[in-house]
């Protein structure tokens, strides 16, 4: 991988330089070898939500894949002291495309509300006695021929001005340096991509209101 090559040649030429180096050339290895992480990682996220990887449609229990994600990611969210509260239907979600790609949705919408409960609360903006929450719902609704995934958080939400952007290649909330902007924008063609949608919530749900951001992931029940 060329960019690892670049990356750890840069930190290197700092730890074997026998002086200390001039504070100018050490900011610029430093930058060099971030800013190669960083594509890294841009190309890493391409690369899994990526559509080469599309093969054949085939009918999976969505309602089951979104449970899976919550537990491939709830040792972190448990870590870092987020409460993770997940309700699902115990009737089969039957759907229509890759499993894998409903499971990148959900994860992507998880490690999301994850950031920014976390970034939130390490600016000392969350209100006093304040406890992250990341909530999950996954129902199959007959009358409208769809399962409907929502997960939100008791966050600072998403500002009016940056909710018509959110979905936006390359657009991002997190701080500069953090995050590709490709998580949501990717996420919204893969839910596309199973005739479906991927929208911020206008109304909460009432039995999880919350202040924070929720995204909703409908997908059409599959005509067995």
């Amino acid at each position: 991988q060329p960019l690892n090559i670049l990356r750890v040649a840069a930190e290197s030429v700092a730890a074997a330089s026998p002086m200390p180096l001039p504070a100018a050339v050490s900011e610029r290895l430093t930058l060099i070898a971030d800013q190669a992480r960083r594509m890294g990682e841009l190309i890493d996220t391409m690369r899994v939500f990526s559509h080469s990887d599309a093969g054949p449609a085939v009918p999976f229990d969505a309602i089951d894949a979104t449970r899976t994600a919550c537990t491939l990611l709830s040792t972190t969210l448990e870590q870092n002291g987020i409460c993770l509260d997940v309700y699902t239907d115990s009737s089969e979600g039957l759907v229509l495309g890759r499993r894998i790609h409903a499971e990148q949705i959900i994860l992507n919408l998880l490690s999301n509300a994850r950031d920014a409960l976390i970034a939130w609360n390490s600016a000392g903006q969350a209100p006093p006695g304040w406890k992250p929450q990341i909530f999950v719902t996954a129902r199959r609704l007959a009358d409208e021929r769809a399962v409907v995934i929502t997960v939100g958080d008791n966050g600072p939400g998403i500002p009016d001005d940056q909710a018509e952007r959110i979905f936006h290649p390359f657009y991002t909330t997190k701080t500069p340096g953090e995050g590709s902007g490709l998580g949501l924008s990717i996420s919204f063609s893969l839910a596309e991509s199973m005739s479906g949608s991927l929208t911020m919530a206008s109304d909460r749900d009432a039995e999880h209101a919350t202040e924070g951001a929720a995204f909703v992931l409908r997908l059409p029940l599959h005509a067995s």
